[in-house]
């Protein structure tokens, strides 16, 4: 494991996992679902589900800005730039931006810009 990039909590079960499965035979733990590729065995069904429940994901765009309701904190809509520089206002119930762990944080920082000390106060 790599501890810039792993997350102690998911290694930390599958490790749980591994000792269970080896210590009580029988036991199907929490690899099953990795019997096969990751994306075949876990993200297609998750985004199959996902997709069902009226989920839409905006795939290959490039985080422009976040865009706050006048006089708040609340986030109105998000600014995005496909691939081929067209900009496009998206607005949503809840916002979800993947952003892989090696990624430079650029994103973060307009997260925090936008967010102020929401993040903070909503923490504590």
């Amino acid at each position: 494991a790599d501890p810039k990039t792993d997350n102690a909590h998911v290694v930390g079960a599958l490790a749980d996992d591994l000792v269970l499965r080896t210590l009580i035979p029988g036991q199907q733990g929490i690899l099953v679902m990795l019997d096969g590729p990751t994306q075949d065995m876990w993200i297609d069904p998750w985004v199959h589900h996902l997709k069902s429940l009226g989920v839409e994901f905006v795939m290959n765009t490039t985080l422009k800005s976040f865009n706050l309701a006048s006089g708040t904190k609340h986030v109105e809509y998000v600014t995005l730039q496909d691939q081929d520089g067209n900009e496009s206002q998206q607005s949503a119930d809840i916002y979800i931006a993947s952003i892989p762990a090696d990624f430079p944080s650029q994103a973060l920082i307009r997260i925090a810009h936008f967010a102020g000390n929401t993040i903070h106060e909503e923490c504590q």
